[in-house]
């Protein structure tokens, strides 16, 4: 009867431990997210300050998903023109939009244009979208060329 009772108290704390586990994992891979959106807003300032327009995306590489896809840079569009260049593969799919979208990025239809920059207007939205438990439902996390922070799925900045 005792080995009953530990057996089930290691199968309870063995439950908790898996979802703690996986709750974390998922917590550290969208640190991918909020470090490239902040570089990704670094070159969209500096090609801005150098041509005085900005950049759009259309999203790319285009499949996210649970496991990492491999960031092609001669084929990325216009984050090559933008010099944004991802070490290694990525978990997420990354856009630029024309507009505010900051509050539905969902709703951002990303494509590779120029636009011109206007200041103290809000022109783009740096958006990375993702999937990373495989529930077939992205998340969102995005930003602007105006204000640093990163605005996260459920309305939370980082």
């Amino acid at each position: 009867m005792e080995l009953i009772v530990v057996m089930a108290l290691i199968a309870i704390l063995a439950a908790i431990a898996i979802a703690q586990y996986r709750n974390f994992q998922l917590r550290a891979k969208t640190s991918e997210a909020k470090t490239n959106l902040g570089a990704l807003r670094r070159c969209e300032l500096s090609y801005a300050a150098e041509r005085d327009t900005l950049l759009t995306a259309a999203y790319y590489p285009g499949k996210a998903g649970p496991s990492k896809q491999v960031w092609n840079q001669a084929s990325s569009g216009n984050f090559d023109k933008l010099g944004f260049d991802p070490a290694g593969k990525v978990y997420y799919d990354y856009g630029i939009a024309q507009g505010d979208h900051t509050s539905d990025p969902a709703s951002a239809t990303p494509s590779n244009d120029e636009i011109p920059n206007t200041n103290g207007v809000i022109d783009i939205t740096i958006i990375a979208r993702g999937d990373l438990d495989g529930n077939a439902q992205y998340a969102y996390y995005c930003t602007c060329e105006e204000r640093r922070s990163i605005i996260g799925p459920k309305g939370d900045r980082f």
